[in-house]
């Protein structure tokens, strides 16, 4: 089995071969660096220059790289930053420093993806997995391996996705979970019929053969076989004919069919040494692996079939080609085979001296294995160190410049204190001498000024009594007169038009004034804090309904209906009838003067768990935004007018406000200009229902 891992390093090995030149063609790249005109011919000399010294001077390589970088940053595009991490990466792979090769892949993973070049980028995650599964390092290999797998199936090219499903294969089957693998052949050869690409068919197909070798299933595994041999013969692909004869011979000889075992065998032989011949590097490296497995396979049956001469010869054969290509692992089975061959002559002294070297070379080989782990978790370890001492003095250096500032701070400080004394203590005599001034004006003034509370108190209470007694003085002749005029009105015989409407003007002034006195009123005993609330459950409806039966008149000269909506009229309030009352008394009044006539006004109630509340909303112009923030002050003139040429005096939002404050409730409106305004009053509610209570207003 051949994954195309290992294809990938050695075709990587055979582009940088093909890059290696002479001395005077290195010569002549440096001349055309030293010469160019431009940025483009520098970074492709550097470039050239970079990738030929990779595989015999990896420091010249970085030197090289680097100075790319350079002119990269400062002039190049993010494609050419792509290519410059992508030198580097390789770089490092070939150097084995697995951290700075990650590095610099994920670097250029990330500019491929920003610049769309998806293949490259999943080449990116393909090299880091071959980079650790070289390591022995499977876990990682195969998180990279799978991440590549998911990039490639995002550009749609069947065949990377085929070719990167085959890498995860390879891991599991490394790692000994041949199910696993088996999976990802399959899939992997799914891809490949999907493409039509003999070569990984046949490849796939031999894979999943051997497999199921392995796993005992012979006669599934020869139908694998068979496939991929007879579309290798259709197709002329020897190089994968080669590990499918092989595998065969493996399957018979698993299935004790021995002459056709031996006939595969001789047959893999065969064409790996005829095709051996003028082979160029990688593909004798792949041919000399098959032909070793042809071998050793080989001269074991012959051993076993009491051929010893002839087996004898392939162990010959087979150290000789291990030796000179440096495949110890073969070395160490032909050592091996010799050792029970010649037991099997009884010739136990050649077998034991075989069978040292056998340990021998088997100990050199864990020993190299060893090593490489040791170099691999030094160049870890080596790697953390410096990490840790570049973090250590960062955190020095950052150490370092919070004790300067500390100092600049304390030095800083320590001057500003030394100002701040002395600014203090002339602050302080300064200030002891305006003290000393002061509490003299005071104690002149002091006097002054209680003089003055006095009389601004007397006034005040005189201003109170005052406006009590023109009130109540006030208030019975106005009552008086409005009832003579009521009498005029409601018998107007000898009454001209014109006098008619004379005596309704002069009603309609007296109730202007007989409000203007009750307002003034409320406004004092508010303010002289001499309201006594009578709190006791109330009725709403019954409290609407009679103030709306008292107003029943003024409404209805305007045109204006009052429809009303109880929702929860079996719940009482706890308020002061009176009080309440005036509330109401005077939000409908509000509503009736802002309301155009013959529209309508709706009041409404609404209750939740604490409170019970009255939604009184008109058709009339509206409040600004502006005005609404002024609405409940005192004596406030607004921008919408009445529209019946009413008074307004200001003063009933603000007594409308200070009732329902003082009955534990509140008071908003809600209104958009143009579309009417919505007051709503809330009003503790009792506990019981009125259904229930006996306790009714």
């Amino acid at each position: 089995m051949l994954p195309s891992i290992q294809r990938a390093l050695l075709t990587s090995i055979t582009v940088i071969a093909g890059f290696t030149g002479s001395l005077a063609q290195f010569d002549s790249l440096k001349e055309a660096l030293r010469t160019a005109q431009s940025y483009e011919e520098s970074f492709v000399a550097l470039q050239i220059l970079s990738k030929r010294f990779r595989s015999i001077d990896t420091d010249s390589a970085l030197l090289y790289a680097n100075q790319a970088q350079e002119l990269a940053i400062i002039e190049g595009s993010d494609d050419d930053r792509r290519i410059v991490f992508g030198l580097k990466a390789r770089t490092f792979h070939i150097s084995n420093e697995a951290d700075s090769a990650e590095t610099y892949y994920l670097k250029e993973y990330d500019l491929s993806v920003g610049l769309g070049k998806l293949t490259a980028a999943a080449n990116c995650y393909n090299n880091i997995g071959v980079l650790y599964y070289y390591r022995s390092e499977y876990d990682k290999a195969l998180d990279f391996y799978l991440k590549s797998v998911d990039v490639y199936e995002q550009t749609g090219k069947q065949s990377d996705v085929a070719e990167a499903l085959n890498n995860v294969a390879t891991v599991h089957y490394q790692l000994g979970d041949f199910h696993t693998a088996g999976d990802y052949f399959s899939q992997s050869l799914e891809k490949h019929r999907i493409e039509r690409d003999s070569s990984g068919i046949t490849r796939q197909l031999s894979n999943l053969g051997e497999l199921l070798v392995i796993e005992g299933l012979y006669d599934s595994a020869l139908v694998y076989l068979e496939e991929a041999e007879d579309i290798s013969n259709l197709t002329g692909d020897q190089l994968h004919l080669l590990g499918t004869l092989t595998n065969k011979g493996r399957a018979y000889k698993a299935m004790e069919h021995i002459s056709k075992s031996r006939f595969f065998f001789e047959e893999s032989i065969e064409l790996g040494e005829k095709m051996l011949e003028g082979a160029d590097v990688y593909y004798s490296d792949y041919l000399n692996d098959h032909i070793l497995d042809a071998y050793v396979e080989l001269s074991q049956l012959l051993c076993e079939l009491g051929e010893n001469d002839i087996s004898l010869g392939y162990l010959d054969k087979t150290l000789h080609l291990a030796d000179s290509v440096g495949a110890k692992k073969y070395t160490m089975l032909a050592l091996l085979n010799y050792s029970k061959v010649y037991e099997a002559l009884n010739e136990h002294e050649n077998s034991l001296s075989y069978y040292k070297q056998y340990v021998a070379a088997k100990d050199s080989i864990f020993n190299e294995e060893r090593n490489s782990q040791i170099v691999n978790l030094q160049s870890k370890f080596n790697t953390e160190k410096k990490n840790k001492e570049i973090a250590i003095l960062n955190q020095e250096r950052k150490l370092q410049a919070a004790r300067l500032q500390r100092q600049l701070l304390l030095r800083n400080g320590l001057v500003a204190f030394c100002l701040l004394i002395v600014t203090a203590g002339i602050s302080m005599i300064y200030k002891h001498r305006q003290v000393q001034k002061t509490n003299r004006l005071l104690s002149t003034s002091r006097e002054e000024v209680l003089s003055q509370n006095r009389k601004l108190m007397a006034l005040d209470e005189e201003k109170n009594h005052l406006i009590g007694i023109v009130s109540h003085d006030l208030r019975g002749p106005l009552n008086r007169i409005f009832g003579l005029m009521q009498l005029i009105d409601k018998d107007p015989q000898g009454l001209s038009t014109a006098q008619s409407e004379s005596v309704h003007l002069i009603m309609q002034s007296i109730g202007n004034l007989r409000d203007l006195v009750l307002k003034i009123l409320d406004v004092n005993a508010i303010e002289s804090q001499s309201i006594k609330l009578k709190l006791e459950e109330t009725n709403p409806k019954r409290l609407v309904e009679e103030v709306i039966s008292e107003m029943a008149d003024p409404f209805s000269r305007k045109g204006i209906d009052v429809e009303v909506k109880y929702k929860h009229q079996h719940f009482g309030i706890i308020v002061d009838w009176h009080y309440a009352k005036l509330v109401v008394t005077n939000l409908l009044s509000n509503a009736l003067k802002f309301s155009p006539p013959r529209t309508k006004v709706l009041i409404e109630t609404a209750a939740n768990r604490e409170f019970l509340r009255f939604k009184i909303t008109d058709q009339g112009p509206g409040i600004s935004k502006e005005d609404i923030p002024r609405l409940f002050g005192k004596y406030q003139k607004l921008s919408a007018r009445p529209t019946g040429g009413e008074n307004s005096h200001g003063l009933g939002l603000s007594i409308v406000k200070k009732y329902t404050e003082l009955m534990g409730g509140q008071v908003w409106c809600e209104s958009i200009q143009g579309q009417g305004a919505s007051f709503i009053v809330q009003l503790k509610k009792a506990k019981d229902n009125l259904e229930s209570s006996t306790t009714l207003a």
